[in-house]
């Protein structure tokens, strides 16, 4: 579905025949490939060309000169589907990751989301591969059963699946907003707002004073 004009290795085009005089949206985009915003539009582009199926315009626009500092320290997934559920929840894979380094596991969500860790066998600020056992969860759980016996002669099984995971659970939002009086274009003044969380607890009522 991609397309170079003129043979330009570093101009993408997709669904550019999907456009209606009823539905003129095209995204234009140019992107240097080694920055970190780039790292995170790349996902939201993915959706904007296969899910809703938007005439994008790619334009790939690389600095000429990179310092001696690796611009890009860090892998970023960008998590967006449409059909997650609560028995399908949306999930971020990363594979093919460098087994010698040591990672740390963040989200990078919205100031008002509480997002907190639910379950995980490691550390996410300490995810590492062990030389002996590999790299997961259950290369992990060996190391350790390891270290507690104070033994050296426990061998790695064969067949391990090298795979971690981390769940997290959206525990909170913080709502915040403004009321005026329309009247008079002012904050008014002892104002009550009540939040009722029906369905969780109908006996649990917050009242928040507005001045």
């Amino acid at each position: 579905d991609s397309s170079s004009p003129g043979e330009n290795p570093l101009f993408f085009s997709w669904n550019k025949d999907t456009a209606s005089e009823s539905f003129q949206v095209e995204v234009s985009v140019i992107l240097d490939p080694l920055t970190e915003p780039t790292q995170r539009v790349a996902p939201l582009l993915l959706a904007i060309r296969d899910v809703l199926k938007l005439p994008l315009r790619l334009i790939i626009a690389p600095r000429h000169v990179v310092g001696n500092d690796v611009p890009l320290s860090s892998y970023y997934r960008f998590v967006v589907d449409p059909l997650a559920s609560a028995s399908n929840p949306p999930k971020a894979r990363f594979e093919n990751l460098p087994t010698n380094h040591l990672f740390t596991l963040r989200m990078d969500v919205p100031e008002p989301w509480d997002v907190q860790q639910a379950h995980g066998v490691q550390d996410a600020d300490n995810l590492r591969c062990d030389a002996r056992f590999g790299c997961g969860d259950e290369g992990y759980i060996l190391a350790r059963d390891n270290r507690a016996e104070g033994s050296v002669h426990i061998k790695p099984t064969k067949g391990l699946v090298e795979l971690t995971q981390i769940d997290y659970n959206l525990k909170s939002l913080l709502l915040f907003g403004q009321c005026y009086d329309v009247s008079k274009n002012t904050p008014p003044n002892g104002l009550q707002l009540t939040l009722d969380r029906m369905s969780l607890d109908e006996t649990e009522v917050a009242e928040i004073s507005v001045e």
